[in-house]
């Protein structure tokens, strides 16, 4: 840190900025590294620079630097950005500075804090018209964008499929519930639409909010040319709700209060269309729940040892689960298992808990550290409610996917193991292309697989089919 400020100083100064007078890290930057940087005239700054290791599809600074750029020029309410460099935190990453804004990020405080009651009553139609502001922000008329980014794909959707495909199949074991989407999601895709300027993140979480509403958007590393709806149906990710599940467009109000705002801000006919967003709804689920493993997978490749990804890498059979949810199968929820007397004591979920008690008991007068304990109780109660019921969720499987794949019921001794079935049903899905009925019993069968771990998981997990 001593040396990356002497460079962050001698940059600053090379600039014309300033003497620096502050200068930390900031929490919150799930993909890019964030700092604060203050200044001898009394200005503040975030600094945003690459991380060590980036989701697939996102963009260097040097290319968001672009994006940034032109979005505010058009009138999108985010930083301008200023100040682009290469090698600052260490060789060949690109970092930039935008001025420091004030409000609030977290999600659960947005769509749930007192002191922003106000704000939200107007929030959703001040989001629709930032949405419709950037879908006036088309390639034949941004050059510089179209080098930063690329020519636009002939077929929005259809790329947005195949990318999503190759970003599950770096995974490892494809994912039985993503391979059902994909297929639903190459089905139903729409007609190509005009490509603009499309956010890529536009989600609760990614703006800046304060009592008087809306201060910035912010986070544009997925920037892209695509269908704006894309950015319309993200907003409605279930996971962007931060528990508000009554209020599809980002816990904030209804999809038709979206839809309606968005129209009388001018945003183009085409994104508002009901079965080209709901494609969306179920492609952003889908996206979100391959992309929650990646985050995983950065914190087991060792490129950000932070709690937080392993986390949302733990969660993401949720985001598997609203995403067949959005396709609308009709089920009956699976009774919750008969929980196991522990063969000693203290039993392994005992000891769970008698952590995660402890974790309570620690001091947190740092925010930083406040959150990650917070996150290490759930992870560790998440795993106490596991624990004891993992092998009778492993039989309850197995029978349940023998069933749907037409197979002879086995015993766990002489028949596939869960992993191996559920390999079977995705080769299937991939090589048969099944028929409408084939699909609705195999999603259904995987609906009621991964509602049967989440009830033990996560049981304030809403697992209701008649969600809007």
């Amino acid at each position: 840190m001593t040396d990356l400020r002497a460079r962050l100083a001698a940059l600053l100064e090379s600039r014309g900025a300033g003497g620096l007078t502050a200068f930390e890290p900031l929490g919150g930057g799930a993909c890019q590294e964030l700092f604060r940087v203050e200044l001898e005239d009394g200005s503040e700054w975030v600094l945003r620079s690459d991380a060590k290791r980036s989701l697939p599809g996102s963009l260097d600074r040097s290319r968001e630097f672009v994006v940034v750029e032109r979005a505010a020029a058009a009138g999108v309410r985010t930083p301008a950005p200023r100040w682009l460099c290469n090698g600052l935190l260490r060789d060949d990453a690109w970092a930039y500075f935008l001025p420091w804004t004030r409000g609030e990020a977290l999600g659960g405080r947005v769509v749930r804090g007192k002191e922003l009651k106000d704000a939200r009553e107007g929030l959703c139609a001040e989001l629709a018209v930032e949405l419709a502001t950037l879908a006036r922000v088309v390639p034949e008329t941004e050059p510089a964008l179209v080098e930063a980014l690329g020519e636009p794909p002939p077929d929005p959707a259809s790329a947005a499929i195949e990318s999503l495909a190759a970003m599950a199949n770096r995974l490892g074991p494809p994912r039985p519930a993503i391979e059902l989407a994909l297929l639903w999601l190459r089905e139903h895709r729409p007609a190509p639409s005009s490509p603009s300027l499309v956010h890529g993140d536009f989600r609760v979480g990614n703006f800046l909010v304060a009592g008087d509403g809306l201060r910035a958007v912010l986070d544009w590393e997925f920037a892209h040319w695509g269908d704006p709806a894309e950015d319309l149906a993200w907003l409605c990710v279930r996971d962007w709700r931060f528990g508000r599940d009554d209020l599809a467009a980002g816990g904030l109000g209804t999809r038709e209060a979206l839809v309606e705002a968005y129209r009388e801000a001018g945003g183009p006919a085409a994104a508002q269309e009901p079965d080209r967003l709901r494609f969306w709804e179920v492609y952003g689920n889908a996206r979100w729940a391959v992309g929650a493993r990646f985050q995983a997978e950065r914190y087991l490749s060792g490129a950000q040892q932070d709690l937080e990804l392993l986390a949302i890498g733990w969660r993401a059979l949720e985001l598997e689960y609203e995403t067949l949810r959005q396709i609308g199968d009709s089920l009956e929820l699976p009774v919750p298992l008969a929980k196991a007397a522990p063969a000693e004591r203290p039993d392994p979920a005992t000891l769970l808990v008698g952590l995660a008690d402890c974790l309570n008991d620690l001091p947190r007068a740092d925010r930083g550290w406040a959150f990650r304990l917070k996150i290490a109780d759930a992870l560790l109660r998440s795993l106490a409610n596991e624990v004891p019921q993992r092998q009778g969720l492993e039989a309850q499987e197995r029978a349940r996917l023998e069933q749907a794949l037409g197979l002879p019921a086995t015993t766990p001794a002489a028949g596939p193991t869960w992993s191996e079935l559920e390999s079977q049903l995705c080769a299937r899905v991939r090589e048969t292309a099944p028929d409408l009925a084939e699909q609705t019993r195999l999603r259904v069968a995987v609906s009621l697989g991964l509602a049967a771990t989440l009830q033990v998981r996560n049981p304030r997990f809403n697992l209701s089919r008649e969600l809007p």
